[in-house]
């Protein structure tokens, strides 16, 4: 039997809970596979690499632990955001924390703001953007719609400016202060308008970057 039709056996979970069946079939499948990196593993199962990242990150955690998610009906999105965060599993993994998390509306947010408390502000929701892969992404949306502006037109010079950050984000430069102020004073002038939820909130980023969405859309705007 080759290795593809070994692995054809073995179906991937399609929900995203219960938690304890994706780490089963990941752990058995990853060993079949043997892949030399993960975006190949991603390649060979089928699979987008945030997902696989998930599944990666919440495997961390030991039966027990996988067992008190599942009761709580955790998805792999947030079971991975805690699993992110081992230094505050004592505080998270628990009846209590999980009961509160999975009531809320905004859980995203919710697990990030237990991690900086009231400390959170544009640089800290810029780290997770980029590790995201969000401002890359606007940054194709908005080329696609918008095209390439002309930096002599005065009406285009900050759309100019901010693709240019967005561009550079994107190849993995580290935004300064003062970029980073700029992609947020563009989401602050666009939180009202249509272009709101075509360039920053749109389904697929909800996709891709669930986490910077909800922070995106539960920024205040300070």
């Amino acid at each position: 039997m080759t290795q593809a039709k070994e692995l054809e056996i073995i179906k991937m979970p399609e929900s995203d809970t219960p938690l304890e069946p994706i780490i089963e079939w990941y752990n058995v499948a990853r060993e079949r596979a043997n892949a030399p990196s993960y975006q190949i593993e991603a390649h060979y199962f089928g699979i987008s690499l945030p997902r696989l990242r998930n599944i990666i990150d919440v495997n961390q955690f030991d039966n027990t632990q996988i067992e008190l998610l599942d009761k709580h009906n955790i998805e792999l999105n947030l079971a991975a955001g805690i699993a992110q965060k081992r230094e505050y599993w004592d505080k998270m993994l628990t009846d209590d924390y999980l009961a509160n998390l999975v009531k809320s509306s905004h859980r995203l947010t919710e697990l990030y703001l237990t991690q900086k408390g009231d400390l959170v502000d544009i640089e800290d929701i810029m780290q997770v953007l980029i590790k995201e892969g969000y401002c890359s992404k606007v940054y194709q949306s908005r080329l696609s719609k918008k095209g390439r502006p002309n930096r002599k037109n005065q009406a285009q010079r900050f759309e100019a400016m901010l693709q240019d950050i967005l561009r550079k984000i994107a190849r993995g430069t580290v935004p300064s202060v003062k970029q980073t102020q700029v992609v947020f004073q563009a989401i602050n002038q666009e939180r009202d308008t249509a272009e709101f939820k075509q360039h920053w909130t749109s389904a697929s980023l909800k996709i891709s970057c669930p986490k910077s969405v909800e922070l995106i859309e539960n920024w205040d705007g300070n």
